[in-house]
């Protein structure tokens, strides 16, 4: 069954998700026969604070989704999930004289347009940073946009403008070994935000524009998309703890009394304090962080 198998990790600060997936007869498909939700342990905003936590808590996920998925699933290798503050974007462009006589622009000349934008990422930024993703926004010709890829068309110069979705280094390695330690072997390595793009917004959404916004339990983490292709993701250190917090001193009342409250709110369930106070401060943390989301857009 192992070779039959897809899965999926997403390891969160306060929750490791795994979800295994069956694929039928070599087709895309694919059908979810098991998943967990389990508690994380041994991080932080993110990244690895306790390495044997951590490899504990991958543990106790991945078992719990092979007992959900049942019929003897295995699981050996995963598709890492990676977030948390260290997660950002870089918008930059290279151009590239185009080297056939005919003019005509090649698969290497695009490679190459690309390459050059990878060298003009500031020095300050890309230092101590792993590059996950690379991802084309717009294309020009002879400072003309080409809608869609530019291979075939001809022209003297070809620009590219592309989204470069990094990772600081030392988390996304911190990330790496804890998921070994833990047994595993991983295939690849996604941005979380940009992989709940993919199964959150329809493509219609993406090529109208919108933003996809999830607010963790200590990062929010945003992905814009505009005409089907992510033009910016970022990660702020704010979550839903810290509307635990405001309601724990707001309310005089124990961290853990202010996260049930803070849960069964959105249920109309007060406990016996002021709906309009409760109001009051969850919505002055959320206008706090789509604050910080509207400023990132502008």
């Amino acid at each position: 069954m192992a070779s039959s198998i897809i899965v999926g990790l997403d390891i969160g600060t306060s929750t490791i998700r795994t979800v295994i997936c069956s694929v039928q007869n070599n087709s895309h498909a694919l059908d979810v026969i098991g998943s967990s939700d389990t508690p994380a342990f041994g991080l932080r905003h993110g990244y690895i604070t306790n390495h044997q936590e951590a490899v504990k808590s991958i543990r106790r996920s991945i078992k719990a989704a092979e007992k959900a998925a049942g019929n003897g699933a295995v699981v050996k290798k995963v598709f890492l999930g990676a977030g948390g503050i260290g997660l950002s974007s870089f918008v930059s462009t290279g151009a590239v004289m185009i080297t056939r006589a005919d003019s005509e622009i090649s698969q290497t000349d695009m490679e190459t347009a690309v390459a050059q934008a990878r060298e003009q990422l500031p020095p300050q930024y890309i230092q101590n940073r792993r590059i996950l993703h690379e991802s084309p926004i717009d294309f020009y010709i002879d400072g003309q946009q080409v809608h869609g890829h530019p291979v075939g068309l001809k022209g003297v110069r070809l620009e590219a403008k592309i989204l470069f979705i990094t990772l600081l280094e030392p988390h996304i390695q911190g990330l790496i070994e804890v998921v070994e330690d833990a047994g595993y072997e991983i295939t690849d390595v996604v941005a979380s935000p940009l992989a709940a793009s993919f199964v959150s917004l329809t493509k219609a959404e993406r090529i109208a524009g919108c933003v996809l916004v999830n607010i963790g339990s200590e990062t929010l983490s945003i992905v814009v998309y505009s005409e089907d292709r992510p033009l910016s993701l970022e990660v702020f250190q704010i979550g839903g703890n810290d509307i635990t917090n405001d309601i724990a001193l707001g309310l005089q009342v124990s961290l853990e009394d202010a996260e049930v409250i803070k849960k069964d709110h959105d249920r109309g369930e007060n406990h016996g304090f002021s709906k309009k106070k409760l109001d009051d401060i969850v919505s002055s943390r959320l206008t706090d962080m789509f604050d910080l989301v509207d400023a990132h857009l502008k």
